[in-house]
């Protein structure tokens, strides 16, 4: 019995080279799908694997820093929204897997933010003194 092939190996022979635009339009449907495939674009190209820590990351932030969608990536959001036990990250598909998982949480972090913050701005203090109903000594 031969080892299953994986899911990526899989699913390449479904799709040609004329089906990109195609295949464009369905990761623009998911939320950081397309900041994901970016990113994996980038490990091929600039990561050594096994990435063991936030350092292994590195060389994704190097000069020239690569931006996505006016959004520049800086090292301090890695160290943000990938944990420890992300690593380490054996292959490209590890790290696809997991800065998926990080950029969702990320994403649910500062929506989170958003909203305590404008819950807060709702439920401020009113601006106008109302008199206190003891009487003052």
């Amino acid at each position: 019995m031969s080892a299953p092939k994986s899911s990526w190996e899989f699913s390449a022979k479904l799709f040609e080279p004329s089906d990109l635009p195609m295949l464009v339009e369905v990761i623009q449907l998911v939320p950081d799908l397309a900041v994901v495939a970016y990113s994996t674009k980038l490990a091929q190209q600039k990561l050594t694997f096994p990435v063991v820590d936030h350092a292994g990351l590195q060389p994704l932030f190097e000069p020239p820093r690569p931006t996505f969608d006016g959004r520049d990536f800086i090292f301090e959001d890695a160290l943000k929204h990938v944990p420890a036990e992300f690593f380490p990250m054996e292959s490209i598909r590890d790290f696809t897997v997991r800065i998926a998982i990080a950029l969702q949480r990320g994403r649910a972090m500062h929506e989170a933010e958003q909203a305590a913050a404008a819950a807060k701005k709702t439920h401020q203090e009113p601006h106008v003194r109302l008199p206190s109903p003891v009487p003052h000594r």
